[in-house]
């Protein structure tokens, strides 16, 4: 052998080389263009998918801070909370709302005291024990104004006994059915 190709193997040997050449190439440098190129257009579509979305939630944001400001805002909540600084200021403005609601509807204040109160959360409870005199239609009115007063306000432990108010001491004689009432009116106030 003297070192020579024949032209066969070596036009074999060329297209082998070739080829060798062309495939190392494309996955030397090809492949990798291609293959970042896919990786970056998923990346596209996957950021302009999030800026869909951030530019949506941007359309929502001033119907959602307005929403916020109404449910946050001072003036939603607190017309509907006892005014005072102070727990004890707000049994006082409790205590002077019923007995102008009471008056008001025709009843008798005889009395109210003001029992320990808790907090929940940002509000403090405060509750007034409370004592009056009503006949029953009276009775019915009062209690109605007092649950559908603007400030928020619940009965509880509600105690009725009928007082007769006799004339002659007849047994029969009964001048009007007067009710004594006790019950307890909770009400709230914002803490702090």
């Amino acid at each position: 052998m003297n070192g020579r190709l024949t032209p066969m193997l070596s036009r074999a040997l060329a297209i082998l080389l070739l080829l060798i050449i062309v495939v190392g190439g494309y996955f030397g440098v090809v492949a990798p263009i291609v293959a970042a190129f896919y990786e970056q257009a998923d990346t596209i579509k996957d950021l302009e998918f999030r800026i869909d979305r951030y530019a949506r939630i941007l359309e929502e944001k001033p119907a959602l801070e307005k929403r916020l400001s109404k449910i946050t805002g001072d003036n939603s909540i607190k017309k509907h909370l006892l005014p005072g600084t102070s727990a004890q200021l707000a049994a006082a403005n409790l205590q002077d709302r019923l007995k102008k609601l009471i008056t008001r509807g025709g009843g008798t204040f005889i009395s109210a005291q003001t029992l320990d109160a808790e907090t929940v959360g940002k509000l403090e409870e405060v509750i007034v024990g409370l004592r009056l005199e009503a006949n029953i239609h009276t009775l019915k009115t009062i209690l109605y104004a007092i649950e559908s007063d603007i400030i928020h306000l619940t009965l509880s432990d509600v105690s009725v006994r009928a007082k007769d108010d006799r004339t002659g001491g007849k047994l029969g004689d009964i001048k009007a059915v007067v009710l004594k009432v006790a019950v307890q009116v909770k009400g709230y106030r914002q803490n702090g």
